[in-house]
């Protein structure tokens, strides 16, 4: 039987789904043009010089977490499985 969702439900689904849809973009922008995305972001050209293979390591993470987060604003009974999935990362 479903549950029904008050205010508080409803303004961590949207947190989740703007989270989720930010972290997937910065993910895909990491996968498509990695070297573009060094230099985007001002303060990642201070780590030293840009490596294109990692970058994209990481933005499959960031993939990854976002999709985890569009699971989570998706299924507001299930929330507790993405936690744990991310918690295991």
């Amino acid at each position: 039987m479903p549950q029904k969702h008050d205010g508080l439900d409803r303004l961590t689904q949207l947190l989740l789904l703007i989270a989720a849809v930010t972290t997937i973009a910065n993910g895909l922008f990491m996968l498509v043009k990695p070297l573009d995305w060094y230099v985007f972001v001002p303060t990642v050209v201070t780590t030293g010089p840009p490596n294109a293979h990692f970058i994209r390591d990481i933005g499959l993470a960031y993939l990854g977490s976002g999709l985890i987060l569009l699971y989570a604003a998706a299924n507001p009974l299930l929330r507790w499985r993405a936690a744990v999935v991310g918690g295991c990362g």
